[in-house]
């Protein structure tokens, strides 16, 4: 549901669509990339959802980890408890609405 995905990573978490208008009909749409300054992220439509084992995972980096955590629970995003896998590391994961495994992290000392 290219839709409920444009929704997520745009007003969700709060990331900039590169093109649109207001007639755009993300359900027609296969290719929705969002301007993230120095790198684009892309949503594809159109897969088989065959994800296996190995699938990469984007991870997002903040300065405030518990505010990002707290803002995403705020507007309805379950989110799993803060770890820190690594000295001066801190994430947690999420998922979007196709079940894709996101993270925040912070690795602030």
């Amino acid at each position: 549901d290219m839709w409920a995905q444009v929704d997520f990573y745009a007003n969700k978490l709060g990331l900039d669509l590169e093109y649109h208008d207001n007639d755009t009909d993300f359900k027609k749409e296969f290719w929705v990339p969002f301007d993230l300054g120095t790198c684009k992220l892309a949503l594809h439509g159109g897969g088989t959802r065959d994800f296996g084992t190995d699938s990469p995972k984007i991870v997002f980096f903040v300065e405030d980890i518990e505010k990002a955590k707290n803002t995403l629970t705020d507007k309805g995003i379950n989110t799993g408890d803060i770890r820190s896998p690594a000295e001066g590391v801190k994430v947690f994961d999420f998922y979007d609405p196709e079940g894709n495994k996101l993270s925040m992290g912070s690795n602030k000392k």
